[in-house]
């Protein structure tokens, strides 16, 4: 009745589609859903600029990694992006070289670790302190774009060194 009401006077209309909005804007938030809060989250300026940025930083290391023809090529660009997204240790090991890096002083400091399996003797690990935030839409676009892009290129790393040469151990220190 009150919509049949409503449809014959514009200013009625107007008054209860207003009301009807406020309604529903103080249900919703009164229920407290969650995706409520990470919509609202994504469409803050500084957050979306964050995604873009990550989203950006993996087009940029998916196309380095592509062009690098040699492990140390390859490491450079891992280490770089791995610095950019705020890890804060990194290991890698491709063909017979282990690298290791630590960025800053960690050493008093928990940090959570993602492994990124390549092959059955090459990976690499990513650590980041529980404290400091890394957006977490890029941890796993970032461990899918280092697989999609090294594990391809294992088999032409493997021809580079005999299958009996040691392991080349190779450590930064903190920077």
């Amino acid at each position: 009745a009150l919509c049949s009401l409503a449809v014959m006077n514009a200013h009625v209309a107007e008054a209860v589609i207003i009301v009807f909005c406020a309604f529903v804007w103080l249900g919703v938030h009164r229920l407290g859903y969650s995706e409520i809060r990470v919509f609202s989250r994504l469409l803050d300026p500084r957050n979306f600029r964050e995604m873009l940025q990550a989203q950006m930083n993996l087009h940029v290391l998916e196309d380095t990694l592509a062009g690098a023809q040699t492990v140390d090529q390859c490491w450079t660009a891992v280490r770089q992006a791995s610095r950019e997204f705020g890890f804060t240790h990194l290991v890698m090991r491709l063909d017979h070289t282990f690298y290791e890096e630590r960025f800053g002083d960690d050493s008093l400091q928990q940090t959570w670790t993602v492994r990124v399996p390549l092959s059955n003797t090459e990976f690499i690990n990513l650590g980041h302190h529980f404290r400091d935030s890394v957006p977490s839409l890029v941890v796993g676009p970032f461990a899918d774009a280092l697989r999609r892009s090294l594990e391809p290129k294992l088999p032409a790393f493997r021809n580079q060194s005999p299958s009996d040469a040691p392991v080349r151990v190779v450590r930064f220190s903190n920077s």
